[in-house]
């Protein structure tokens, strides 16, 4: 019974370690969503590159 008991304890150790890892890398990603978008919105936008022509379609004759 007293091994049980410790197989118990230490799994509920193990759980609290991996839900507090957990909240903790969400709080981080949550941190670094919230520090791009306030990035993002105090810098400029950069520019984007003008778009080049298509090349001209070659006109292909009806065959007779």
């Amino acid at each position: 019974r007293q091994h049980y008991i410790q197989q118990l304890s230490r799994m509920v150790q193990i759980d609290e370690m991996t839900i507090a890892s957990r909240v903790q890398a969400s709080a981080r990603t949550m941190r670094a969503g919230i520090e791009a978008r306030r990035r993002s919105s105090t810098a400029p936008a950069p520019e984007e590159p003008p778009v080049a022509a298509p090349p001209p379609r070659k006109e292909i004759a009806p065959a007779a």
